[in-house]
C-alpha cells in the first residue's frame, strides 16, 4: 500500500492512525470495512470454525446461485459436504460484517473428533465448482436447484417462497487422512506391545519351571 493510499484512506475516514515512531505506523480500519474469513457474495451468513481446518457454514434464504469465498490461501484438497438437519446447531455471535451480511459465530475448540474419519467417504458437494478467486482465496458456487434435486428433505430448510436454508462443514480432507494413521499406527503399537508382553510372561515361566526341573532330576538321580 502506497504512501498516497494511505493519506486517502486517512482522508476518507477508511484508516485512523493509532501510533506512529521512526519504524512504522499503527493504523486501524474502521470495521465497516472488515472481511469476514468466509462471506457469500449473495446471500446471508454464519460460520463458526471449529479448527483451522474445519468450518460451519450456514447459508440462508438461498434462491438462487451464490458464490462464497474462503479467504485462506487456495487448495484443492479444502471440500464442502453437506450437513442434515440444518439449523439444529447453536451459533453465539461474535461479529457481524454488514457490508456482506455475514455473522461470524464463537469458535468452538475442537482439536480432533473420530467422526471426521468419516469425510474419507463422506459425499463431497459443488467439488467440480471449486476454484481459485481473488488470486489466492477458495471460492465455490452453490446451487440450491441441485441440492433439492439430488438429496433429502433433511438436507435443507424450504420457505414459502421456494428458497432453502442449507449449512455446509468445510473440511481440510487430509487430516482424516492423518488421523486414520495415527489410529493405526496406535493400534499396531497396542499388538506389538501386548506380543512382547506374552513373550516376557512366556520367558518367565520358562525360568521359572528350569529350575523346578532340575531338582525333580536330581531327586530323581538319588
Amino acid at each position: 500500500m502506497t504512501y498516497n493510499t494511505i493519506q486517502e484512506l486517512e482522508a476518507n475516514n477508511i484508516l485512523k492512525k493509532l501510533d506512529e515512531n521512526e519504524y512504522f505506523s499503527l493504523y486501524e480500519l474502521d470495521r465497516t470495512y472488515l472481511i469476514p474469513l468466509v462471506f457469500s457474495d449473495k446471500n446471508n451468513l454464519s460460520f463458526k470454525k471449529f479448527s483451522p481446518l474445519k468450518y460451519e457454514i450456514s447459508l440462508y434464504n438461498l434462491k438462487n446461485k451464490t458464490n462464497i469465498t474462503f479467504h485462506q490461501s487456495y487448495n484443492s484438497q479444502w471440500k464442502l459436504y453437506l450437513t442434515s438437519n440444518p439449523g439444529n446447531s447453536l451459533c453465539k455471535p461474535l461479529e457481524y460484517y454488514k457490508n456482506t451480511r455475514t455473522i461470524e459465530c464463537e469458535d468452538i475448540k475442537q482439536l480432533f473428533d473420530i467422526s471426521d474419519l468419516a469425510y474419507l467417504w463422506k459425499r463431497q458437494i459443488f467439488d467440480e465448482s471449486h476454484d481459485m478467486v481473488d488470486e489466492y482465496a477458495n471460492g465455490w458456487t452453490i446451487d440450491p436447484e441441485y441440492i433439492k434435486a439430488n438429496y433429502p428433505k433433511e438436507y435443507y430448510r424450504i420457505h414459502s417462497d421456494g428458497s432453502i436454508d442449507i449449512e455446509l462443514t468445510l473440511y481440510f480432507k487430509p487430516q482424516s487422512y492423518f488421523y486414520m494413521g495415527l489410529m493405526v499406527s496406535g493400534i499396531i503399537l497396542i499388538i506389538c506391545a501386548r506380543y512382547l508382553y506374552g513373550i516376557g510372561k512366556r520367558r518367565n515361566k520358562i525360568d521359572w519351571l528350569l529350575p523346578l526341573a532340575a531338582m525333580e532330576n536330581l531327586k530323581d538321580g538319588t
